[in-house]
């Protein structure tokens, strides 16, 4: 019984070291979220001023997909975490700022589908 624990203290440091700093990325990515949906939300603004958001946030995106590359398609990535298959990390630089734009201005299309 004992040579299984010295296996399991440190496999259960791990997955709770991996659960912490997942956890701590997602709050972090809300708490953006939450802020930078405070700043461009439609909240106590007219028609004409929630469409000129829209439209500067849909230029910014297309801005950011021009720069940093095409975020990919989400569900395909995902479905190769699932799978075990390697992940395109150039993909996230792109998905991870697009996303947060597209969903605080309100937009309903976008790489934001399992977010």
């Amino acid at each position: 019984m004992r040579a299984p624990m010295r296996l399991f203290r440190p496999l259960s440091l791990a997955v709770v070291g991996v659960g912490v700093a997942g956890g701590a990325i997602g709050a972090l990515y809300v708490g953006v979220l939450r802020w930078m949906t405070s700043l461009l939300g439609p909240d106590g603004r007219g028609d004409l001023a929630v469409v000129a958001v829209l439209v500067a946030a849909g230029l910014a995106i297309a801005l950011l997909v021009r720069l940093l590359g095409d975020p990919g398609d989400v569900e395909l990535l995902v479905d190769n975490v699932h799978v075990g298959a390697a992940a395109d990390r150039r993909a996230l630089r792109s998905l991870i700022p697009v996303s947060l734009l597209g969903i605080a201005a309100g937009g309903a299309l976008g790489p934001e589908a399992p977010l």
